[in-house]
Formats: C-alpha cells, sequence, structure tokens
C-alpha cells in the first residue's frame, strides 16, 4: 500500500490519522469483506459468525500496553521520519516473534493438550518438563492480567478447559491467566478460525502503534539511546 500512497508522507495529525484508517482498512480486509456502511469489526464479526462486543473488547484491551517491544519499535521508525506504512511494518515485525505475539501459539498449544490430556495433567505435564504453562502469569501484574481477567468476564459461562486451566494453574502455581490465554479462550468458545487469537491481538495493537507514531511525530525528535561498553577491556 506504502508505495502508491504518496499522501502516506503527510505525517501531519490529519495526514497521520487518514493513513492509519487506510492501514486498518486493508488489515482487516485480509480477514473480511468489507461493506460500505459497516464498520470494519461489523464486518469481522459477520464473517467470524461471533458477537461484535466481545471483538471490539478484545481489540479494546489489546490496543496498548505501554512501551512493550513493538511500541517502541513503532516509535523508533516514527522518530526516523518514517511514514505510518513502515511503522505498521515495524510493529509487526517485532510482533511475529515467538516472545511477543507469536506467543499465542504456545498458548493455542496449550489447550490442545488440555484437550487431550485433560486440563490438570497439562499443566502438571508442563511442570515435569521444567516449563512454566503458556497464558498465566505476567511480570507487570503480579495479582493477574486485567486484560485477561476482563475476556474471560465478557465470555459468560467458562468453557470447561478453560476454565480446568485457569483452576489447575491458579492451584499449582498461583498464576493467574494473562491476555494471550484469554484470547485463545475467546478463540476456542467462539469457535474463531486458526490465528485468531494473534490476529486480534494485532489489529488491536495496530491501533496503539499509530497512536505511539502521533505522538513521536509531533516530538519531532530522533530517538537515539546510548551504549555502554561493560565487557572486557583490552590489554
Amino acid at each position: 500500500m506504502s508505495g502508491w500512497d504518496e499522501r502516506g508522507l503527510d505525517l501531519r495529525p490529519q495526514g497521520v490519522r487518514r493513513t492509519g484508517g487506510k492501514i486498518l482498512g486493508g488489515l482487516f480486509s485480509t480477514l473480511c469483506e468489507l461493506e460500505p456502511g459497516k464498520s470494519p469489526v461489523q464486518c469481522l464479526a459477520h464473517a467470524w459468525e461471533t458477537g461484535r462486543r466481545e471483538l471490539e473488547t478484545a481489540l479494546i484491551v489489546c490496543a496498548d500496553h505501554e512501551l512493550n517491544v513493538s511500541a517502541f519499535s513503532a516509535r523508533c521508525v516514527a522518530s526516523a521520519g518514517a511514514s505510518p506504512y513502515q511503522v505498521v511494518l515495524a510493529g509487526l515485525a517485532a510482533l511475529s516473534g515467538f516472545r511477543h505475539g507469536g506467543y499465542s501459539h504456545r498458548v493455542a498449544a496449550l489447550f490442545r493438550e488440555a484437550e487431550t490430556l485433560g486440563p490438570e495433567e497439562a499443566i502438571r505435564s508442563y511442570l515435569r518438563r521444567g516449563v512454566s504453562p503458556p497464558g498465566f502469569g505476567h511480570q507487570l501484574y503480579p495479582q493477574g492480567d486485567p486484560r485477561g481477567r476482563i475476556l474471560l468476564q465478557i465470555l459468560g459461562e467458562p468453557d470447561p478447559v478453560a476454565e480446568g486451566l485457569r483452576r489447575a494453574c491458579l492451584e499449582l502455581l498461583d498464576e493467574h491467566p494473562n491476555v494471550d490465554f484469554g484470547l485463545a479462550a475467546l478463540s476456542r468458545k467462539r469457535n474463531l478460525p486458526p490465528g485468531a487469537p494473534l490476529a486480534l491481538f494485532g489489529l488491536g495493537r495496530c491501533l496503539g502503534w499509530l497512536a505511539h507514531a502521533l505522538e513521536q511525530y509531533a516530538t519531532e525528535r530522533l530517538i537515539r539511546p546510548r551504549a555502554r561498553y561493560v565487557g572486557v577491556l583490552p590489554q
């Protein structure tokens, strides 16, 4: 899209908002057919045969989370004066990593294992391997990730597998579900397509990256961290 949209070089607030709308529309169109008179979320809810409110909630809780790796990458690229298209590309590149957005695949694997072994045995299987069960705990939220809690609350009656995993991890590790678990539970409960948790995370976060870009463009400053050598000094 950026190759033919010269208006994307307009970094004024109104220009960024205009380009951001095009970017979001393009991303939504990869998942559903956009219809005139309907919001992208309405179209996605229709395509996925699920409730709009649940999708909107997921997108909102995923929109921003301070200066995580993708948001910081996006801000760095924006500080260089790159267009919003490149800002979003930078964010998506960081999001693709297995320690960030790609983490959702590990949570999906936990759910599949719980279907086969049972929730509690699945958690114990991870512990016996010396691996922390994915989808639980967050270094910023020792009392539980509020995003995960919100996503589970909007689902109403809990899915038996998701609820079994939640109880088992609370009992064995005293850990609570995080946002990745909440997205996986939503996807499972509403029978969303494979990859839906990462898609929702990315769509919501894309809006956050654009908001970060707006702030960064306004500073007209290049982000330039300094480094200090801490290795062995040459003799």
